[in-house]
């Protein structure tokens, strides 16, 4: 509880869900960046496909490219 408003918090250990643990935000940002799916990424992390997608739309994640020109480029014939 807290003293000066009063309200009382709950813990990440307690939760039940895992989609209300604090960091989860970030491990469901992290993992769409490194090529796995939305619905793998709600099986891994054990919460619904639509706490995936909220996270995702709600996020203001941006890649950004190590290299923003290249000075030549290879085409292989195959």
């Amino acid at each position: 509880m807290c003293k000066s408003c009063h309200r009382q918090f709950i813990g990440d250990h307690a939760l039940f869900y895992k989609g209300c643990h604090s960091s989860i935000i970030r491990r469901i940002l992290l993992m769409p960046v490194r090529g796995i799916g939305i619905r793998d990424v709600s099986i891994i992390e054990g919460i619904s496909i639509r706490k995936v997608l909220s996270v995702l739309v709600k996020s203001t994640y941006v890649i950004k490219p190590q290299q923003t020109h290249y000075e030549s480029l290879e085409v292989d014939e195959f």
